[in-house]
């Protein structure tokens, strides 16, 4: 029962964290935002300078919760999925172990 408990809260507290980020920040914001706990994806279409002061902000926000950054221009693994552009398409692979 703790467990379940523990990921309702983490969801919650960050939902509610990322809403205030979000709603308080005064620059460019991600064209897409998609969250599994405290797992983000974000597709970005600013520069890299724009990106770092983003995470620079976005880790000033909260005194003990701080967030790493792993970006390609390329691909990108995301959970189980890797996301690549296809001619200008985002494409994307599952990887799945089957048992």
């Amino acid at each position: 029962m703790e467990a379940s408990f523990s990921v309702k809260f983490a969801n919650i507290f960050m939902h509610k964290l990322l809403t205030k980020f979000y709603d308080t920040y005064p620059q460019y914001k991600p064209v897409l935002h998609t969250r599994l706990v405290d797992d983000i994806f974000i597709l970005w279409e600013k520069s890299l300078t724009e990106l770092n002061a983003f995470l620079d902000t976005l880790n000033s926000f909260h005194s003990s919760i701080k967030f790493e950054i792993t970006y390609s221009t390329n691909e990108i693994n995301f959970l189980d999925t890797t996301v690549y552009i296809d001619h200008a398409q985002f494409q994307y692979i599952t990887h799945q172990t089957l048992h």
